[in-house]
């Protein structure tokens, strides 16, 4: 049991990490963000990169062509299709694969989505996330199940991740883009859905939370490497990644996708097969024409485990077979019936051109090949 940080510091941490952003759901675009992701998508297809173009004009030190570190063993989470919890999925895989964490010593995701009067289960930032489990600690998937308080489940009240038959993803209501109404009749489908998996419970305090959470995230176990970049910083900061990746840091990032894409959302806008059918997000000119007709888009946090310049994916724009080599191997929380039984791969150029927000380093050694102080 941990001995809690001072009221003062517990209560500043509290104030900052409670906000909440739309990381994992549909956003509404401005429409100057509209025009600069349409003119970044137009820049890439009329400049394809090769994967010997990420190299640091200051960095002599060739890297390896390929690295894969994998999962760890960690198991592919699904976070269901109504709960926005992609971020919290992220960073808990991230830290059970970086801490070798099995079975019910696994972090649990449900407790700590619990805090913050459960603002948490529709959309968070992999910061606040991450500043969240330094400061306030972890329960494991054992505590979730066996810890009551006042003789009820601590966590809520729940003993598991609220989760049910209609969550899995292949049953994703379909958007119909000739109704105008198609978004708020989804949001609708989605309340109704989360009351099907019989809701997510009740606010936990943060004496609770401390009281019996256990720590293990340090300070120098994670790191920044970039945030809201520009379009010319995306070479360099893809070069931070594959040399984070070389060190043996997995990076938890933030991307959009376009939901338009593929029927029912099955593979979450990735058109390109490289090892299973839809399981690598490549550009096309379709996200370019989307973003032009329509005002949403999803934005969605993984994990980045590897990285493979030699790597190449087919896929097929406006009818035209193209390929494209340079992939990053992501691990993505739909469940393993999606993309290569859970992973998925996205070409360096897509990473580069519709990756935004975050990318954190998480590791025991991530400070090495990063930019960006916390």
């Amino acid at each position: 049991m941990n001995k809690p940080i001072s009221k003062m510091m517990s209560l500043f941490l509290f104030c900052f990490l409670l906000g909440q952003t739309s990381y994992g759901k549909m956003v509404s675009l401005s429409a100057d963000t509209r025009n600069e992701l349409v003119q970044r998508v137009g820049y890439a297809l009329s400049n394809p990169s090769s994967p010997n173009q990420t190299s640091l004009s200051d960095n002599n030190n060739a890297l390896p062509p390929s690295v894969q570190l994998g999962m760890n063993g960690v198991p592919v989470f699904n976070q269901g299709w109504e709960w926005s919890t992609c971020t919290t999925m992220a960073v808990t895989a991230a830290l059970d694969a970086l801490y070798s964490l099995k079975d019910g010593q696994m972090i649990s995701p449900t407790c700590f989505l619990q805090l913050n009067n459960l603002s948490w289960w529709d959309g968070n930032d992999s910061f606040r996330v991450v500043s969240a489990f330094e400061y306030f600690g972890y329960w494991t998937q054992k505590d979730q199940e066996t810890i009551k308080v006042d003789g009820k489940p601590a966590c809520g009240g729940l003993t598991k991740y609220p989760f049910s038959d209609g969550s899995d993803f292949s049953k994703v209501p379909s958007l119909n883009l000739s109704d105008p109404d198609t978004f708020e009749k989804y949001k609708d489908q989605e309340k109704k859905q989360r009351n099907s998996d019989g809701g997510n419970g009740t606010s936990m305090s943060l004496s609770v939370y401390q009281q019996y959470g256990k720590k293990l995230l340090k300070s120098n176990n994670w790191r920044v490497i970039a945030t809201h970049y520009a379009p010319q910083q995306a070479g360099q900061t893809l070069q931070q990644v594959k040399e984070s990746l070389t060190k043996g840091n997995r990076l938890v990032f933030t991307m959009f996708f376009d939901p338009f894409l593929s029927d029912k959302g099955h593979s979450m806008g990735a058109l390109g097969s490289y090892l299973a059918h839809w399981d690598t997000w490549v550009l096309t000119n379709q996200i370019k024409t989307d973003l032009q007709t329509y005002l949403s888009v999803f934005q969605h946090d993984m994990v980045i485990t590897g990285y493979d310049d030699t790597a190449c994916v087919s896929y097929v724009d406006e009818g035209q077979a193209k390929q494209e080599c340079g992939l990053l191997k992501i691990r993505n929380s739909g469940g393993d019936k999606m993309g290569n039984h859970g992973d998925f791969y996205m070409s360096y150029d897509y990473f580069k051109t519709l990756a935004n927000g975050w990318v954190i380093a998480i590791g025991r050694n991530p400070s090495s090949g990063s930019s960006a102080e916390k």
